[in-house]
């Protein structure tokens, strides 16, 4: 019994612990945005559009960490839910299909387009940066030559673009996380694919098979990416795409990768990548609730999260021993 309450008190401090970030996030803004005399912050008309933009970001960023977390920066992220979706819903729209067959329509391509960058990352021997680069740039020019390169705009179409709201928005969500969870905490691919990451070639020399877990880790993201391209199309006009112009999609989303990964060591990664996007939609929501849109939230933006976030975890360790080391002279 002991030992039972010992683990729990365990597990809810650590909670409390990846939870701080998202919270102290909220309370920062609330107290800036009350200071400036804006009253909605907080209210349930917030939460319900943090709901939506934290759902998608989540799952956009469930699927780039399945390839991040085991080593690979893959630039083709954003472009294979994209492609997905003008690919998938236009299949659907032609068919009269409803909203379960556009949802369908979309992880098909999705896991098609990611089992073949798989491939042709392992067959072309190139390192993944330069691989997924090119990649892109073709999945790009797909995009402005399938369906005489009109793109997709079912925005006026309500009953279609229910996985784009709350509540449906949230099944979604779930599924994601629960794939996320079950490869990546619960099987044996997942735990191999840290173990790639960590060291390739004393993983290989093990007996670990590199290729089927990258093939496994792609199909697992391209269901992922599937579920993103719904509701991306139910949320935007899907624009022809060009000159890796989706590389903002990934960046956007990245941030939110790498807070969870950092938080990871206090419960999960799964755990860490939701309050990691949670954080991150609370802050540009704040922004633009005190007026600094624009420029001004790049600029924050890149300076908090890009430098300061990532300059604190990278240096982490260092830091921490540095002070222990001072607590203790």
């Amino acid at each position: 019994m002991e030992t039972i309450m010992k683990q729990l008190t365990r597990l809810i401090m650590n909670t409390g612990k990846t939870l701080v970030m998202p919270a102290g996030m909220f309370l920062l803004f609330l107290f800036l945005t009350r200071s400036s005399g804006v009253t909605y912050y907080g209210t349930k008309i917030m939460w319900m559009t943090i709901i939506n933009m934290t759902c998608y970001s989540v799952i956009v960023a469930l699927g780039i960490a399945l390839q991040i977390r085991a080593g690979r920066f893959d630039f083709t992220g954003g472009i294979t839910f994209i492609l997905a979706g003008v690919i998938g819903i236009n299949i659907a729209l032609q068919n009269g299909w409803g909203p379960w067959g556009m949802l369908l329509a979309c992880i098909i391509p999705s896991v098609l387009i990611s089992m073949l960058t798989a491939v042709v990352y392992i067959y072309a021997k190139l390192p993944v940066v330069i691989c997924t680069i090119g990649l892109t740039l073709l999945y790009e020019a797909l995009t402005l030559i399938l369906f005489n390169g009109e793109g997709l705009n079912i925005l006026s179409k309500t009953k279609l673009t229910i996985f784009g709201r709350f509540p449906w928005i949230i099944l979604l969500l779930v599924i994601a996380v629960v794939i996320f969870y079950l490869f990546t905490e619960r099987s044996v691919a997942g735990y191999q694919s840290r173990h790639l990451a960590n060291n390739q070639q004393a993983s290989v020399n093990i007996g670990i098979r590199e290729k089927k877990n990258i093939l496994l880790t792609y199909l697992v993201s391209g269901v992922i990416f599937g579920l993103a391209a719904v509701i991306f199309a139910s949320q935007n006009r899907v624009l022809p795409q060009s000159n890796l112009s989706t590389a903002g999609i990934l960046f956007a989303n990245i941030i939110s990768v790498y807070i969870g990964l950092f938080l990871s060591r206090f419960s999960n990664q799964t755990l860490g990548i939701l309050a990691g996007a949670t954080s991150v939609s609370l802050f540009y929501y704040g922004l633009d609730a005190l007026g600094l849109q624009g420029g001004w939230s790049m600029i924050l933006f890149a300076v908090i999260f890009m430098l300061g976030f990532n300059g604190i975890t990278i240096n982490f360790d260092r830091i921490k021993n540095r002070l222990s080391s001072k607590s203790n002279a």
